[in-house]
């Protein structure tokens, strides 16, 4: 790993542009760890162009999403992508999954390797057990038993989304693909889709043929285990996904953010930067760390265009520039406030009716990146990080 040479592109037609010279000058490239959102051309089109005209040798790819898009993962799956990481990403996951995709480890975003001996500690973690068959859920509960967790119960894919409905805060799904009513297949595309969920999904199935994997991983789920299930197996895969997994990107409605009072989140809350979790995900790097507080500060011009934005009430602009906001607030630390960000995009972009204090609300989050790129700045200049 430590003898790799990387290129940048700024977007996806120089993404292009960089693979036909480096083909034409027969070194081509072995990854391409591409972003969704693009300003010119998105990942999805970047992919296609390549598998046509490198078809011969096309690059592995992993593609980089700022939220979960039941869609984008099929239409990615239909190209050939396998790999997926979610933004903010930290520095271990990316190179894991560089090594998996590289070293002809097994690739696929489903199959997940580690060290975890005896039970995990799952004490105060939350899973929804979707199973219809009353063998198969003794079987899992008494597997689960000594993790600690705290288990609930559906008998189909409907009655998991009603209990996800009525609760959207587990921490971990372990789903059966053929149930009646609705299969799992169906209510992960459900999650994924309409209820906007992000917790790790699962899929539990006698079926282990790669088309049924490939179906698991087009529908949003995160691992695919077989039937019986290998308890050695489910351990480290629950360990590992509910480690990974980052609260602050477990899916809302974003209407129902904006349903509530416009007080409900503070000014003080949404200007918080929890630096000990963002560096966690940096593996302590300060120096990279600082790095991106000082690339959060140099968005004053997205900043400055947000505001009149707003003020014209341009709901495009708005949606771009939060984009941009929603991953790099995640970077520093402000979870907060890249969730109301994040919210504000998927309610733009599914043009979903909004509530009556939306502008208000829009106001509110103007200020607060107002007041934390101002607190970035006082801190880099005065200490060279930021100490909150």
């Amino acid at each position: 790993m430590a003898n790799i040479e990387a290129d940048l592109a700024t977007g996806g037609q120089e993404a292009i542009a960089k693979l036909r010279n480096a083909t034409a000058n027969n070194a081509p490239y072995d990854l391409l760890i591409l972003d969704w959102k693009m300003p010119d051309i998105d990942g999805l089109e970047v992919v296609a162009i390549m598998n046509q005209e490198f078809a011969a040798k096309p690059p592995k790819v992993i593609m980089l999403s700022a939220f979960e898009s039941a869609q984008m993962r099929e239409q990615a799956t239909r190209l050939g992508i396998k790999t997926f990481i979610k933004k903010p990403f930290g520095a271990s996951e990316l190179i894991n999954n560089i090594q998996e995709l590289c070293l002809d480890y097994r690739a696929s975003a489903e199959i997940i390797e580690t060290d975890v001996s005896g039970f995990p500690n799952l004490a105060g973690k939350t899973i929804l057990l979707a199973e219809d068959n009353a063998l198969n859920q003794k079987v899992a509960l008494g597997l689960l038993k000594d993790t600690h967790a705290n288990i609930q119960v559906a008998s189909n894919g409907i009655e998991a989304i009603d209990i996800l409905r009525r609760n959207s805060a587990f921490d971990l799904v372990l789903m059966d693909i053929q149930m009646p009513e609705m299969d799992g297949l169906e209510a992960t595309k459900v999650i994924r889709g309409e209820l906007q969920l992000t917790m790790p999904i699962i899929a539990m199935t006698a079926h282990a043929m790669q088309q049924d994997i490939d179906k698991s991983i087009a529908a949003g789920m995160n691992a695919h285990l077989n039937k019986p299930v290998e308890p050695e197996k489910l351990f480290s895969v629950l360990a590992t996904l509910i480690r990974e997994h980052k609260t602050t990107t477990v899916g809302i409605e974003a209407n129902e953010l904006y349903d509530v009072p416009a007080n409900a989140k503070p000014l003080k809350a949404l200007t918080h930067i929890d630096k000990t979790r963002a560096m966690q995900s940096l593996l302590n790097d300060e120096s990279l760390y600082t790095t991106l507080l000082t690339d959060f500060l140099a968005l004053q011009a997205e900043l400055d265009a947000l505001s009149v934005a707003i003020a014209d009430k341009d709901y495009p602009s708005i949606s771009r520039i939060v984009h941009i906001y929603s991953t790099a607030l995640k970077y520093i630390g402000a979870y907060e406030l890249a969730e109301l960000t994040r919210a504000v995009e998927l309610t733009i972009q599914n043009q979903e009716e909004r509530a009556e204090d939306f502008d208000r609300q829009l106001e509110i989050m103007s200020c607060a990146l107002a007041e934390i790129h101002e607190t970035v700045k006082v801190n880099l200049n005065t200490n060279g990080t930021s100490t909150r």
